[in-house]
């Protein structure tokens, strides 16, 4: 993971010194995680965006980044062996800083408005979570990174699409974790990738 890193930093460095210009804002919105074979998890993604064009045209290449706090998480069906059989949901809520690199393509549809599209990887650390099974007193758990269940960094791939008008932005995105959540798992585990959708709403501050 530290190599990671670093490759990210270098990389980022590198592709911004071709940069013409900056453009930054604020950003909000749901991030709804569906991965297979679970339930789903609708959560925020708040934070930070930045963008660097890479050229001065009407149309052009430019590197998206920022930082967003994310949440994600999973349901699963949990069967109680008792007098009989009972089902409950076991609910895992995990909370991440995100930070991703992204090439985009903004095409110019007027004087104001535009589209664009972005892909590219991520990478994300855990900061807190929990996992909750309704009515099982012992099976709560609210420092799922710090006590070893959850691998607290992650990384994955990312992909949106969006539409700008004057500095406001609307994206679709999809995303998709390349590691599964838990470091280690039992048999009642399903320990699924994150892949989730999400709808954000951007207001760029400097342009």
């Amino acid at each position: 993971m530290k190599r990671l890193l670093m490759s990210f930093a270098a990389g980022l460095i590198s592709l911004c010194s071709f940069a013409q210009s900056f453009d930054y804002g604020v950003t909000a919105g749901l991030s709804v995680s569906c991965p297979r074979h679970a339930g789903t998890h609708v959560g925020f993604d708040v934070g930070m965006k930045g963008e660097f064009a890479l050229s001065e045209n009407d149309n052009y290449p430019y590197i998206g980044t920022g930082l967003s706090l994310r949440s994600r998480g999973w349901k699963e069906d949990l069967y109680i062996e008792e007098a009989m059989e009972r089902k409950v949901d076991w609910k895992w809520n995990l909370n991440y800083l995100e930070l991703p690199v992204l090439v985009g393509y903004r095409l110019t549809a007027s004087d104001r408005a535009a589209y664009t599209v972005e892909i590219g990887p991520y990478i994300a650390c855990g900061l807190w979570g929990s996992s909750k099974a309704d009515g099982v007193e012992d099976m709560d758990d609210t420092k799922v990174f710090s006590d070893g269940m959850c691998r607290r960094f992650d990384y994955g791939l990312k992909f949106n699409v969006g539409y700008e008008y004057d500095r406001w932005q609307f994206q679709l995105g999809v995303s998709g974790s390349m590691q599964k959540p838990l470091k280690t798992t039992v048999e009642v585990m399903s320990n699924p990738r994150d892949l989730a959708v999400a709808l954000k709403l951007t207001y760029m501050l400097s342009r």
